[in-house]
């Protein structure tokens, strides 16, 4: 698999990413990748904890990993919010290194996430 991204990326044009959560008593546990140059072409795992049982809405403490794997590295852990919009949710990620948002559509006990940012 080519991992370069066929569009040079700078620091003017926004990255974006997808998650793909399963949700299951109040934890999501999520897949992701994104386009930016550090981790280009792989997949994550989130795990985010503190929710409600069947309020998907609400605060959680996230952990990001780079890698699918239980040995994989934590590259990130902060906030999550998520507010209902509608038939859609605005999830909002916060850390000491950055913020991030994303627009998600839930469908049974998954919801599919993109989310965007500058590097």
């Amino acid at each position: 698999m080519n991992k370069k991204s066929p569009v040079p990326l700078n620091e003017n044009r926004p990255l974006c990413g997808v998650v793909v959560y399963e949700i299951s008593e109040g934890t999501l546990h999520g897949k992701w990748t994104v386009n930016n140059s550090k981790y280009i072409g792989t997949i994550g795992r989130e795990v985010a904890t503190g929710g409600k049982p069947g309020v998907l809405e609400g605060d959680y403490d996230v952990e990001i990993f780079h890698g699918d794997t239980d040995d994989e590295k934590r590259i990130y852990q902060g906030k999550l919010k998520i507010t209902g919009l509608g038939a859609t949710y605005q999830l909002e990620w916060s850390s000491p290194t950055g913020n991030y948002s994303g627009l998600g559509l839930l469908t049974g006990d998954n919801m599919l996430v993109a989310n965007y940012w500058n590097e």
